[in-house]
């Protein structure tokens, strides 16, 4: 899933929860979770297609382009009065993106510590084995991110005092 899913999972879940620290966990949780469903956007820089080199360039304007759909997102939510940020909103938000960026940068430099991250990541990405086409999955993840963004703006917010 692109980035700006995933952060509005992450939005929504710290919109619910007062603990940062919970809100930080269930949205790396929610990413994993996400990643589950075949979304389309896997053969993007599959390792097949590209040399090495070229896959990870490619990966890296995917990531900056994906970023900044995120900021955008963030932006329009806040600037909206959608969303007041809190503490447990922007750890939520930084817990759904975290194994994207973790996974991005134990590709860039393999350090021995992300290794267990990288793996659990694409245990999540693999489990089911099934890719879509990627207009397919373009539909799936829009109609994902437009459901967290009614969630974020109509949902009463509960706040579990965690």
């Amino acid at each position: 899933m692109f980035l700006t899913v995933h952060a509005s999972a992450g939005i929504f879940l710290g919109s619910q929860l007062h603990s940062p620290w919970l809100a930080f966990g269930l949205g790396y949780f929610s990413h994993l979770l996400l990643d589950l469903v075949p979304h389309g956007d896997e053969q993007l820089a599959a390792k097949n297609q590209y040399p090495e080199t070229q896959r990870k360039w490619r990966l890296f304007y995917l990531a900056g382009l994906d970023t900044l759909g995120l900021i955008t997102l963030f932006w329009l939510l806040t600037s909206s009065k959608s969303v007041i940020l809190t503490p447990a909103i922007l750890w939520g938000m930084l817990g759904a993106v975290a194994p994207d960026y973790l996974w991005g940068l134990h590709k860039i430099i393999p350090l021995i510590i992300l290794k267990p991250i990288h793996r659990l990541h694409n245990w999540f990405h693999h489990l089911l084995n099934y890719c879509l086409p990627f207009p397919f999955g373009i539909i799936i993840q829009l109609v994902t991110l437009g459901y967290f963004i009614y969630l974020i703006i109509y949902s009463p917010s509960f706040l579990i005092i965690i």
